[in-house]
């Protein structure tokens, strides 16, 4: 009887030591790691053909894939890229803008040679008089066709950006900028796009063919629209990032819902929906600091933005989020954080 209650209690340490085991060995969910371009302000991270690259308040950067952290400077230093693609070609394209009092105040760039060499490309951005970029959009289908947002203008170009017309607004406004672009995944003729106007009104525009629809009372003034995201699987369900809200729609616009409404105006630059599981939302932002710190913090929902979890990294002084891009895997999902000034974060997601 003695041995058999040794033996049994043999067993049963032994079990509760694997439990214990198999749960120190459980990887985190989410796994944040600094990668790279630290002090920077990174205005977007874009990945196209397996590399990502970093629009920055101080050049473009590339690094090859997604476990790299070795960025490199495609040698347009000291400009303010606003938006960048690679064309069916294989040419780079880049829109950026001059520092303060520079001229010329904006240009685009070309290059055949991947980011060794580049050519500006004459344009009329800005009418007799040009003006910054506040926001850029390429067609994949068409590389020839381009979008760009200025002071108070959304404009088109169909020939690679050489000529540039007015779609909504005009060129000289007085205004803070059309700030975000985004088009309709099943439509391109549908484009929605926002930003501030010239008294911190924020405004939202959908326009498609000949038909516009404006809004510019969903959030309480002051206020601007910095991000808009469709939901990778229905296209009238649409994210919104304000200045002190996030909003979605599920109706391409007919009703509005504040999924968070943020007592700190926080600016939601970052929204991301995986396309396997679109009840899950990551999103981020920044709050109103240009040179103090703030934390790093990664919002996140479960049920489709009814509730929402902060979590909060540590280790980041300038954890203001400006842009956010995310990766699918199986296993795993990446979700890139563009900071500003505080470079590039790679969180880990673990499902």
């Amino acid at each position: 009887m003695k041995y058999q209650f040794l033996i049994l209690l043999l067993i049963a340490l032994s079990f509760f030591s694997c439990e214990d085991d198999k749960e120190e060995t459980l990887p985190e969910q989410f796994i944040f790691e600094s990668f790279g371009l630290q002090g920077n302000i990174i205005n977007d991270i874009v990945r196209q053909e397996n590399k990502l690259f970093a629009l920055t308040d101080n050049g473009l950067y590339e690094t090859s894939g997604t476990n790299n952290s070795n960025w490199q400077s495609l040698n347009l230093d000291n400009k303010e890229i606003i938006g960048f693609k690679i064309l069916q070609n294989g040419d780079y394209i880049a829109v950026w803008n001059n520092p303060q009092n520079q001229i010329p105040v904006s240009g685009i760039s070309i290059s055949s040679d991947q980011g060794d060499s580049w050519q500006e490309i004459d344009n009329n951005f800005g009418g007799e008089q040009a003006e910054q970029f506040s926001s850029f959009y390429a067609l994949d289908s068409n590389p020839n066709v381009m979008y760009a947002g200025g002071w108070g203008v959304l404009a088109k170009s169909i020939d690679g950006g050489k000529s540039w017309t007015p779609q909504w607004g005009d060129w000289g406004m007085l205004a803070n900028g059309t700030d975000e672009i985004a088009l309709n995944p099943t439509d391109t003729t549908e484009i929605w796009f926002g930003g501030q106007g010239s008294i911190e009104n924020g405004y939202l525009v959908k326009k498609s063919g000949n038909t516009t629809k404006e809004w510019d009372d969903l959030v309480a003034n002051p206020t601007v629209v910095k991000n808009i995201t469709f939901d990778p699987t229905d296209p009238n369900n649409v994210f919104v990032g304000f200045e002190g809200a996030l909003l979605k729609t599920n109706s391409g616009g007919n009703n509005w819902q504040t999924l968070i409404d943020s007592p700190d105006n926080r600016f939601f630059f970052g929204i991301e929906v995986p396309s396997k599981n679109i009840q899950k939302i990551y999103a981020g932002g920044w709050l109103k600091s240009f040179n103090d710190p703030q934390p790093l913090i990664l919002f996140t929902s479960e049920d489709g933005g009814a509730t929402w979890e902060e979590i909060e990294h540590e280790g980041e002084d300038f954890g203001g989020i400006n842009s956010m891009l995310l990766v699918e895997g199986d296993s795993q999902d990446l979700l890139f954080l563009g900071l500003y000034k505080g470079g590039v974060y790679r969180v880990t997601i673990n499902k």
